[in-house]
């Protein structure tokens, strides 16, 4: 996995590891130089990815939650902020848990006794891809904005 500080939405490189991971699924992935921002298209959502952040462009569809998990992974980053509405931040924090992510490395969302209940049982049946995955890693997301915290 790249280091947060390598993972640079310009940098080829890493240009390249998000063509590779997402192979197919991906729809298009432009790089903004503007903004500073690599636009990436996953079926049906689209992500903007800041180098320090990543949020969503259609407010936060279930593509696009999949694909911040699945970006923060690839950039190797180990826990996450999410911040923006209710919704968003319960699908973000059950997705990153889906995805490996402890509980308590996912901050901005408060789960319910039944959501962690829950949580600790998809995780003690994993099976697949998901018992698979490399180990989660640093990560921020925002509906809006969210700074990297040092």
């Amino acid at each position: 996995p790249f280091e947060a500080a390598q993972a640079l939405p310009q940098d080829s490189s890493y240009q390249a590891k998000v063509r590779t991971h997402f192979g197919q699924r991906l729809h298009s992935m432009h790089y903004d130089g503007k903004n500073q921002a690599l636009d990436i298209r996953v079926n049906g959502g689209s992500v903007r990815d800041h180098g320090d952040r990543l949020t969503p462009k259609f407010g936060g569809m279930r593509d696009e939650v999949e694909t911040i998990i699945e970006l923060a992974q690839l950039k190797g980053w180990k826990s996450i902020k999410v911040q923006g509405g209710e919704e968003f931040r319960r699908n973000l924090w059950k997705s990153a848990v889906r995805h490996g992510y402890p509980p308590d490395a996912i901050q901005g969302y408060t789960p319910t006794d039944d959501e962690l209940t829950l949580s600790k049982k998809e995780g003690e049946g994993k099976t697949g891809r998901e018992a698979s995955l490399p180990a989660p890693s640093s990560f921020i997301a925002a509906a809006l904005r969210a700074r990297l915290r040092k």
